[in-house]
């Protein structure tokens, strides 16, 4: 059972810190992700969502991708 991978998104987690001046640009991202998820999915893609952080232990991904293929 093969599974085709469309995309895979790496989202940012680097922000220095959760002032009000970075509320509303956080809410636009977040409003924009799920957008564009929904759109994707209306494709029919399937969406994998890896976050920056969680590249610092590729076997974790790797474990998140596998996970995702066997399901």
């Amino acid at each position: 059972n093969k599974i085709k991978f469309n995309y895979l998104y790496r989202d940012g987690s680097n922000y220095k810190s959760w002032e009000d001046e970075f509320e509303k640009k956080l809410q636009g991202n977040k409003d924009r992700d799920k957008l564009v998820t929904r759109e994707l999915r209306k494709m029919g893609w399937k969406i994998i969502r890896v976050w920056e952080h969680e590249l610092k232990h590729p076997t974790k991904v790797a474990a998140k991708l596998l996970r995702y293929m066997k399901a």
